[in-house]
């Protein structure tokens, strides 16, 4: 459906040059966690203090990605779905690869820890601030790229 829809989104026009990642978190009690990426970026998770990430940079090539195109509709998705209740700890951080390139490998929890604690210590309006003067900011050598960050956590 999100490949569907951002098909139709995109102009002719721009068709040929509008492949883009996409990273996803859907959380409701009554169904689940859904977890999808495709494209390039990181999906970084903590689930009940069990910490993973969605598709691990080695499983693709450098700068190779597979990424939504409005000419492709065979898109391999990465996918993953928890059964969660409410009483679960969640915490994500979805990263384009403007950011995700730029975490040592091995230290991607402690960046998602690290942008809750940031976020944790401002008023409900000064959290999205906070998170854009990061990336404004973000000042690591070969981060050319995007730079989009969300971060969430519950429990």
């Amino acid at each position: 459906t999100i490949t569907k829809l951002y098909g139709k989104a995109v102009r002719k026009k721009y068709r040929l040059s509008a492949a883009t990642t996409c990273i996803f978190a859907v959380i409701s009690n009554s169904h689940g966690m859904f977890l999808g990426q495709v494209g390039d970026g990181s999906c970084y998770v903590n689930l009940n203090d069990n910490r993973f990430i969605l598709k691990k940079k080695t499983d693709e090539f450098l700068n190779t990605a597979d990424a939504i195109s409005p000419l492709d509709n065979n898109v391999r998705w990465t996918t993953k779905h928890f059964k969660i209740s409410g009483n679960d700890s969640i915490k994500i951080m979805l990263a384009t690869d403007g950011i995700s390139e730029t975490v040592i490998p091995g230290m991607e929890n402690d960046c998602l820890e690290y942008y809750l604690n940031e976020v944790a210590t401002k008023v409900k309006y000064d959290r999205n601030k906070t998170i854009k003067g990061h990336l404004k900011n973000w000042n690591v050598k070969a981060s050319t790229d995007d730079k989009t960050m969300i971060i969430f956590s519950r429990g």
